[in-house]
This record gives structure tokens, C-alpha cells and sequence, in this order.
């Protein structure tokens, strides 16, 4: 966990853009993580992470899939949100519960905890920009139905930020493509 939060913190320009801080929340139990969904920004999250097996509570020794059984929940309270799964469990019968999660739209991508950094960091990207395409058409539906004047400027906003996003995203793409060439 330690691990994945230093490369997060410095590969964020990688992620969200340079200048853009991070602030990652941490749950290590299914206790905090009740807790901290709770407590979501207005608008939720970006980007969750989501470990399957972890233990209920702090002081609980037995740790069990609570993620799998978490996973609908966390998808409906955050529409929005990309929701990555990792975990080191990579057999077939598992992988079989992750591959269904994904197809029911529960969560945006699996990721193995052992790949490299630069593989974890384009399947996060990937995440975020599908969720950002995800989100736009129900931000659209939100605001015909209830127009207010005062929710005029943060959609403009959110759409500058969208496209401005999804062009760093595909100028890094190219990028990559030019150096690895």
C-alpha cells in the first residue's frame, strides 16, 4: 500500500496533470471504508481503489473477500468514480469474480499488484478517462432537468476540465508512441 501511494504521489502529472495535488484517502478495513464513503466529497471521488480481501474491522485478525461483496455498493454510491480492483490474487477462479465485476459495470479495470508502474499508470488513466466519458451524459441529464443558473459555471468548468484531460491523455499517448519509436 505504501508503495502504490509514493508511486501515486509522483507519478501524479502522469494521472491528473501537473500542479494538480492528490489527496488520497486510505482505508485499510471495512469499517473505514463504510466510513469514508460516508463522508465523500459532495461530488465523490475520482478514483478508488479498490483491494478485494481485507479485514472487517481494526481489530479484526480474520481478513476475507469483503470487497467483492462491497463492490455493488461502492458503485452505487459512487456513480461516477473509477473504480480500480487489485488485488495479487490472479487465479482462475478468482479472476472469474473479477471479470464479472467488470462486466456488470461495478468497476472500470483490474490491475495485478505485481505490474510494473508504467502498465498500473495507463490502466488508471484508461480508468479515469472511461469514467470521465461515463460521467458526461449523466451530468447533461442532471442539468436539463433541473437548469438553475447558479450550477452554470462548475459544468463549463467540469467540461474545460474534461476535454483539456482527455487531450493531455492522448498527447501523453503520443508521446509515448514517438519515444518508444
Amino acid at each position: 500500500r505504501e508503495l502504490l501511494i509514493n508511486l501515486l504521489k509522483l507519478g501524479s502529472h502522469e494521472l491528473v496533470g501537473q500542479g494538480v495535488d492528490l489527496e488520497i484517502v486510505i482505508a485499510t478495513n471495512q469499517e473505514e471504508a463504510d466510513a469514508t464513503l460516508a463522508k465523500a466529497p459532495e461530488y465523490g471521488f475520482d478514483l478508488i481503489i479498490l483491494d478485494l480481501r481485507y479485514p472487517r474491522s481494526g481489530t479484526d485478525i480474520d481478513i476475507d473477500y469483503h470487497g467483492l461483496t462491497w463492490l455493488p455498493r461502492l458503485r452505487r454510491a459512487q456513480l461516477d468514480a473509477a473504480i480500480v480492483v487489485m488485488s495479487v490474487y490472479g487465479y482462475e477462479g478468482f479472476l472469474a469474480l473479477v471479470v464479472q465485476a467488470l462486466r456488470d459495470g461495478r468497476a472500470d479495470e483490474f490491475i495485478p499488484k505485481n505490474v510494473p508502474w508504467e502498465e498500473m499508470r495507463d490502466r488508471i488513466r484508461g480508468a479515469l478517462d472511461w469514467a470521465s466519458k461515463r460521467r458526461g451524459p449523466r451530468v447533461a441529464a442532471r442539468l436539463a432537468s433541473q437548469p438553475m443558473r447558479s450550477q452554470v459555471a462548475h459544468p463549463a468548468a467540469e467540461d474545460v476540465l474534461r476535454a483539456a484531460q482527455c487531450a493531455r491523455s492522448r498527447l501523453i499517448q503520443v508521446a509515448e508512441e514517438l519515444a518508444s519509436k
